[in-house]
């Protein structure tokens, strides 16, 4: 399973440039080489790349297959990754329907110990916690997620409940963001890292313009990139901040 990934400041998924210098837009892949990922830096592939970025994970309890087993696991297990080094991560799902889909495998793998939640402060969520459980209930998996520090968005769920999320976003409070085109391409998410776990909706490659618009990357750039998007099913795309300190 490959996921790829890309590095770099935008508009849309944002960070301060470090001291010393701005940041470059970089572009990479996330290819599991069992029993690990190897984090490249570049989409040539012979660019300078990390190993062992995402390590495997042995099977707990009556399981009997390791993780990663597919790329949405790679892809979470990445954030996980990012978020460690205090990278804010965006996981954008081309499709709506996704998206708590995602969440579900988030609850599923804090539950079961595979990963830890991401939450600092349970304080900060109070709000957005009492009014996601009054119009969706405790066990959903938007609601779930929440109180994991990890924030399921998608245009579906009730609009109160997606304001007190957004102001957890807009406050930096969630680590890792799960979203649908809905969120990407209409807030400030200042996220330094995007996780895009597959290009495809409804079997389709989605388009240069779309892409240039959620990652918000130079149209020039995004069709040069398209020349290399990847055409199986199990590839990520990945763009984020300058490598070195991954």
């Amino acid at each position: 399973m490959t996921s790829l990934l890309g590095f770099g400041p935008t508009n849309r998924v944002s960070r301060s440039a470090p001291i010393g210098g701005p940041t470059r837009q970089r572009f990479g892949t996330l290819r599991w080489q069992a029993p690990a990922a190897r984090l490249t830096h570049d989409l040539t592939g012979g660019g300078p790349f990390l190993d062992g970025f995402v390590k495997q994970k042995a099977a707990r309890g009556q399981e009997k297959k390791p993780y990663p087993r597919k790329a949405s696991h790679l892809a979470l297990f990445a954030a996980w990754e990012f978020a460690a080094q205090g990278k804010r991560t965006l996981i954008f799902s081309t499709q709506a329907n996704w998206v708590e889909g995602y969440g579900k495998i988030v609850v599923a793998l804090c539950k079961r110990g595979y990963l830890d939640s991401l939450l600092d402060d349970e304080t900060r969520i109070a709000r957005a916690l009492e009014v996601g459980r009054e119009w969706l209930g405790d066990e959903h998996p938007a609601v779930a997620c929440l109180k994991l520090g990890v924030a399921i968005h998608h245009g579906r769920l009730p609009r109160p409940f997606l304001r007190e999320l957004e102001m957890l976003l807009s406050e930096g409070v969630l680590k890792v963001i799960v979203a649908s085109p809905t969120l990407s391409q209409g807030l400030d998410l200042n996220a330094a890292v995007l996780l895009v776990p597959s290009l495809y909706r409804s079997g389709a490659l989605i388009t240069g313009e779309e892409f240039a618009k959620m990652s918000d990357t130079d149209a020039q750039q995004t069709e040069e990139l398209g020349l290399r998007w990847p055409q199986e099913d199990d590839k990520v795309f990945v763009k984020a901040h300058d490598l070195r300190g991954a």
